[in-house]
């Protein structure tokens, strides 16, 4: 291999290895921000339960007012 080919591999390898690190901390920011949506949906589907519960509370108890 010659003196350019050598460069070449040398450009090559350190433009190949800075998009594997580029790639490894997108793939990272996408998994932590997959994880707290994952986590925001899970506290919206409890808040709305705790929504529909005092929904419930209220009904049942405009029902006993009315009777």
């Amino acid at each position: 291999m010659g003196q350019k080919e050598q460069l070449h591999y040398i450009y090559m390898k350190k433009y190949i290895d800075s998009v594997n690190e580029e790639l490894h901390e997108k793939e990272t920011l996408a998994n932590k921000t997959r994880d707290e949506l994952v986590r925001c949906q899970e506290r919206i589907s409890e808040l709305e339960k705790e929504r529909d519960r005092l929904y419930r509370l209220v009904d049942d108890a405009d029902a006993k007012d009315d009777v």
